[in-house]
């Protein structure tokens, strides 16, 4: 783990990441538990291998956790990146993956070329199982200029938060379900597609929030009502934790189907 991210202490040094704590640990968990419903049966067994027998949803939180080791505190900015809003696809494309104002579709690409090489470093494997999710949550995406939502601030059942940390886990907390009970509803009731996986998709697949982000950020104005906004954005909501466990599913069966 240490020589597979010395590389970034430099770099760190001279970056001051905003807080980014995508999903929370159910949406995490959640998006662990649907890729695990959406696995082939050689793919387990070699991340059951890697992880020691741990689940997916059980490690999907150890990006989060590992950040409070200051060793390894430069990873923060790994987890998002901030782009500002009427990018062309194109314009996205070239911006997405360099390294200022965040990291999370390089470091995505990166995990899955390492782990490709070397799939039994299970701390890199954790690492990309995070941050898949954290680049399908809409304000890991979101503006430079309000840190992705953490500026933004709002009232959310009579409590002051703020939008980034609402998507994060106000939302998924107002379902009240554990984090078994929402993965197996949304697997229940929508439909995964698990094409052969290619790294042009990780492009796709962060392009695809960064267009919800710009709906997140129109959706602000209807707050006032905490019941029509859930009924109004809960689709958008669930269609961001269900393509992410779709996508991790991919990616997990490319690299351990074997």
């Amino acid at each position: 783990m240490k020589k597979t991210f010395s590389f970034l202490l430099v770099l760190a040094g001279f970056i001051m990441p905003q807080m980014a704590f995508g999903w929370g640990m159910t949406g995490h968990r959640v998006i662990g538990k649907i890729a695990e419903m959406n696995l082939g049966k050689h793919t387990i067994k070699n991340l059951n291998q890697v992880l020691d027998n741990a689940s997916v949803a059980m490690v999907s939180n150890w990006g989060d956790f590992v950040k409070s080791d200051s060793a390894l505190a430069y990873t923060a900015i790994w987890h998002y990146k901030d782009l500002p809003s009427g990018l062309s696809r194109e314009e996205f494309n070239k911006q997405a993956i360099t390294l200022d104002n965040g990291e999370v579709v390089y470091r995505v690409l990166q995990l899955i070329a390492e782990l490709k090489k070397q799939p039994d470093n299970a701390n890199n494997l954790k690492m990309l199982i995070h941050l898949i999710g954290d680049m399908h949550q809409p304000l890991h995406m979101g503006h430079p200029e309000d840190k992705g939502g953490n500026m933004i601030k709002i009232r959310w059942m009579g409590r002051e938060t703020n939008l980034h940390s609402l998507w994060d886990s106000g939302l998924i907390d107002f379902q009240q379900l554990s984090y078994t009970e929402y993965a197996h509803y949304l697997f229940k009731t929508h439909t995964f597609a698990l094409p052969p996986f290619k790294p042009s998709m990780v492009l796709d697949w962060a392009w695809g929030t960064y267009q919800a982000a710009q709906v997140v950020y129109n959706s602000v104005d209807q707050l006032k009502n905490p019941f029509y906004y859930d009924y109004r954005y809960l689709s958008l909501l669930e269609s961001r934790l269900t393509d992410a466990g779709d996508h991790l599913a991919i990616v997990l069966n490319y690299l351990y189907n074997k």
